[in-house]
Formats: C-alpha cells, sequence, structure tokens
C-alpha cells in the first residue's frame, strides 16, 4: 500500500507541471500588470488635474490682466480736459506706473499717436498695426503694435481716442516648469490676444467651434488640450500639456504600485499554488470523481462452492484515477475522514441497483450485498433511499443484503437501532471482515444479524497457522449454532476451499471463483454457469 501511495503521490508532483507553471505565472502576472495600469491611470487622473490647476492659474493671470486694462482704461477716461495737456499727460504717467500690466497710456487722433505716458507729446508718428482691429464691447483692440512710441510688440485697448497698450506676453506670464503653453482669446473678438512662446496654435484646439479638417493637423496623443472660459471677462484660455511618461513623472506611482501588485502576485501565486495541491490532493480528488459519478461498481460473484454456482453478488467500487487504479484500502478511509462515506456509499447503492435489477428480477434467488459503514446505517436517509430504489426498480428487499462496516467505535445502542430498521424493513444484514477491528465476538451479543462474512487475512492462514484455524473453526461453530449465513472472503485456492468445507463453510468468493467484473461481464459468467 504504501508504494502505490507513493506512486499516486508522485504522479500527482508530475502532472499538469507546465500548466501549473503557466497558471502559476499568469496569477502572478496580472496583480503585476494590474498595479502597472493604475499607477498610469492615477498618473493620468494626477496629469489631469495638474493641467486643471495650470488652466485655473491661467485664467487668474488672464483676469487679473485684462482686469487692470478695463481699470487703467476706466481711468484714462475719466481724465479732464485736453488730451495731451499737462494735466492729462500727468494723470496717464500716474496711471501707468499704478498698474503694474499696462506698458503705456496715451491719446491716438487720425491714425496717429498724439501723446504717450512714455514718450510725452509725439511727433504724431503713424499707428501701424499688424492686424486688424477688431471690437470688442465699447473698446477697440489694435492687434500687435510695434512702433519707435512703443518699442515692444503691444496690444492696444482704444476707446474715444485714448488708448491702454500692453504687452501680451502678461497675459501668459506663469512660471512652469513643465513647459505647458497658453494661449488666451478675447471671446467677443474670437482673436488670439497671447500666446507663449514656442507654441503651435495649430496644434490647438479653437475654443469657439468644433475642430474640423481644415483646422490643421490634430493634436498628438502625446499632448492634452483643456478649454476654460472666464467668469469675470470675455476670455477663452486654452492650455496645452505634454502627457507625462510613467517613467518620468509616474516613477512614484509606478513603485508603489507595482511594489503593490508584485506582492499582489506573490500572494495569489502561493494561493493559486495550494489550491493546485489541494485539488490534486486525493481528497479533493475523490470529492470530484463522487460528484461527477466518475466511480465505477464492479461485482464479485458469492458462489455455494459445492455446486460453484453463484448465489450473491457484492458490489465493489473502483476508482481509476489518471490510468491507474487506486485501492478501496486508501480511498475509502480518506473518504470517511473527509466526510465523503455518506454520497460513496449512495453512488455505489444506486449504480449498483440500476445495473443489476434486469438480474434480480429475472433470478430471484440471486441477491446483491452492499457495503455500508455502522456510521451510514444510523441516518434515516440512508434507509429512505434504498426503499426508494428498490421500489423504483421492484427489487424484492430479501434480495439485498447490507453488509455493515465498522472502522471505528459507534453507540451499541445507535447501531443496533439502525440495524433493527433494517431488519425490520425486510433487509438481511451481515457483519462484514468479522474478526477484525471493532467487528467481533460482542458484535452476537449486541446485534441481530442475518450473517458474517470471514475476512480474508483468517482464510488464507487457517489451513496453515493453527491460531487461525481455531479462529475460523470457533466462527464457523458459532454461526451453525446462531444459524447465520456465513461467507468466506479471499478464497484463492482450491486447498483453500477444502478447508472451508471441511469446516461447514458453505458460501464463499475470491479469485478462485471470480474476479470482480464489470455488470456485462457478470451476465456472461452467470450465462455460463447455466448453461
Amino acid at each position: 500500500m504504501n508504494q502505490q501511495l507513493s506512486s499516486i503521490f508522485s504522479l500527482d508532483r508530475t502532472i499538469g507541471t507546465w500548466t501549473q507553471a503557466i497558471v502559476l505565472l499568469t496569477v502572478g502576472a496580472i496583480p503585476v500588470l494590474a498595479g502597472i495600469f493604475v499607477a498610469s491611470e492615477m498618473n493620468q487622473a494626477r496629469d489631469e488635474r495638474s493641467l486643471a490647476e495650470f488652466a485655473a492659474r491661467a485664467v487668474r493671470q488672464a483676469d487679473m490682466v485684462h482686469g487692470q486694462v478695463l481699470n487703467a482704461m476706466r481711468d484714462v477716461e475719466a481724465i479732464p480736459g485736453d488730451p495731451c495737456s499737462g494735466t492729462f499727460l500727468e494723470a496717464i504717467r500716474r496711471i501707468a506706473m499704478t498698474y503694474r500690466y499696462v506698458s503705456d497710456v496715451g491719446a491716438l487722433g487720425n491714425g496717429r499717436y498724439l501723446c504717450t505716458s512714455r514718450q510725452g507729446v509725439t511727433q504724431a508718428d503713424k499707428v501701424h498695426f499688424s492686424h486688424s482691429k477688431a471690437t470688442s464691447g465699447p473698446y477697440t483692440w489694435i492687434f500687435w503694435h510695434q512702433s519707435k512710441d512703443i518699442p515692444n510688440k503691444a496690444a492696444l485697448f482704444d476707446h474715444r481716442g485714448r488708448f491702454v497698450a500692453v504687452d501680451p506676453a502678461m497675459y501668459v506670464d506663469l512660471v512652469d516648469l513643465r513647459g505647458r503653453e497658453i494661449a488666451v482669446f478675447d471671446s467677443d473678438t474670437q482673436r488670439l490676444l497671447a500666446i507663449t512662446p514656442r507654441a503651435d496654435t495649430r496644434r490647438m484646439p479653437s475654443p469657439f467651434r468644433s475642430r474640423s479638417p481644415s483646422d490643421g493637423p490634430p493634436t498628438p496623443r502625446a499632448w492634452r488640450n483643456l478649454v476654460t472660459h472666464s467668469t469675470a471677462y470675455p476670455l477663452s484660455i486654452v492650455v496645452r500639456s505634454q502627457t507625462p511618461g510613467l517613467l518620468i513623472e509616474g516613477i512614484d506611482l509606478l513603485l508603489l504600485w507595482g511594489c503593490a501588485g508584485a506582492s499582489a502576485g506573490g500572494t495569489a501565486a502561493w494561493v493559486a499554488r495550494r489550491m493546485f495541491r489541494r485539488h490534486q490532493s486525493l481528497p479533493f480528488a475523490l470529492r470530484t470523481a463522487i460528484r461527477r459519478n466518475r466511480l465505477d461498481v464492479h461485482y464479485q460473484p458469492i458462489v455455494d462452492m459445492s455446486t460453484r454456482k453463484t448465489v450473491g453478488i457484492e458490489a465493489l467500487v473502483r476508482w481509476y484515477r489518471e490510468h491507474e487504479t487506486v485501492s478501496p484500502a486508501v480511498f475509502v478511509p480518506i473518504a470517511e475522514q473527509h466526510n465523503l462515506i455518506q454520497p460513496l456509499t449512495e453512488l455505489v447503492m444506486r449504480t449498483a441497483l440500476d445495473e443489476l435489477a434486469p438480474l434480480l428480477r429475472t433470478s430471484r434467488s440471486l441477491y446483491v450485498s452492499i457495503n455500508v459503514s455502522v456510521e451510514e446505517l444510523q441516518t434515516q436517509r440512508f434507509l429512505k433511499m434504498l426503499n426508494e430504489c428498490c421500489a423504483k426498480h421492484a427489487i424484492s428487499r430479501d434480495q439485498v443484503k447490507v453488509e455493515a462496516t465498522e472502522r471505528r467505535l459507534m453507540s451499541k445502542a445507535r447501531a443496533r437501532s439502525a440495524i433493527d430498521a433494517l431488519r425490520d424493513a425486510g433487509y438481511a444484514v451481515l457483519i462484514d471482515d468479522f474478526g477484525t477491528g471493532y467487528s467481533n465476538l460482542s458484535y452476537l451479543n449486541h446485534f441481530k444479524i442475518d450473517g458474517l462474512k470471514v475476512d480474508k487475512s483468517f482464510v488464507g492462514k487457517a489451513n496453515r497457522e493453527a491460531a487461525a484455524d481455531l479462529l475460523v473453526t470457533h466462527i464457523a461453530a458459532m454461526a451453525q449454532t446462531l444459524d447465520l449465513l456465513i461467507v468466506a472472503e479471499g478464497v484463492e485456492t482450491e486447498e483453500q476451499a477444502h478447508y472451508l468445507r471441511s469446516k461447514g463453510i458453505t458460501y464463499a468468493q475470491g479469485w478462485h471463483y471470480a474476479r470482480a467484473m464489470s455488470v456485462g461481464e457478470l451476465i456472461t459468467q452467470l450465462h455460463r454457469e447455466n448453461r
């Protein structure tokens, strides 16, 4: 048995090694990949939040600049007297100094500069502007002007001949180490007011309409755009940011979630390995085999040794696992230890009665013997199922014998009640493996039974060892005195059969007469006997 167990466990370790490796690698890798994915998503979400915060800063900057331009314009309009008078020049110089983002203040007339806060009264240079005028509310934008009086590129905010000049770069004057781009538009004129240096307006979406094929090349996936609008002024702001790489700006998240994924993956692989071992263990495999009805029932004839004719059939369960037979001596104790004996007994009983029903109905003198643990006998479920199966197949109850086996000590009172219930229902009860374990002489004193089965360990030694001979002799004598059916198990030679007959034992089973066989082989055997 130890050699067989070693062979079985060795087979368990080798079968499916590659499948296990693939599954374990997959189970371990999935959490790692999930961690990387989560890190990527979180990095993207963080970038979106950062871009939104940057856009809010851009709006605040544009609002602040535009607010100063409008306030300066109102102050210029409120100056009394003629433009370019001494009072006017003093006032516009004060305004230019008051507002940080205002680069110049002055007056225009007939398309010429009349005076500015920087130059005072000018030589009436003509205003040159590189873009057209545009009206924004009551004011007029004169875009991107540059002259010797206003040397830097500027936008002029004009109303009734009085203007405020502002450097457009002030609208996008934000310190940003990531090099994100900003474009500020006047919502009324839909004209660009300012843009960060080296920014490509062709790749920026218009804040006023949907993108069309004529809008230029699309934004690469490595860039992200966000359009927002000022709530204080008619300004629209577009910010554009290059999507950060996970290995560059998301390295902290990658390390965090990568390590978490690796930890989870290792745990998952460990759990999967334990599950593999559990699934490949005999208890789990047996549970699966019972649930999927993958156990076979074979039948060993019980013969009358004087006529060599079959009088009964013992149903024996067989388990063929992965091209190897697992001995009942191995898996039946496992079934008892793992609460599988009840479904195992039910499987054997239902299969045997289903397959043998035609034989039993045809040969009323034939009986089937089913092994049941005393523990299982004590459940009302077994007797109920047995009654149902006999009724279903029209099998007479006196054709079913129950072989009670006790592998561990049970309550004698409960066992006696269960055995009495079976006998009252019309079923004969035999004690299996009599003389071994807990199946001893005390059974004859406590229980009303119909027969005994002498264990094969005694049968094989009885004609050679004095102790075994004495025990078999006394068992046979007691059975005859108590009028009990007695069956000898494990008869393998004619010498053993002759010895048993000399002791008054009539019935036997073993390889000397027939091995356990399938129902088809059994039918053939019975036909051969009856010819």
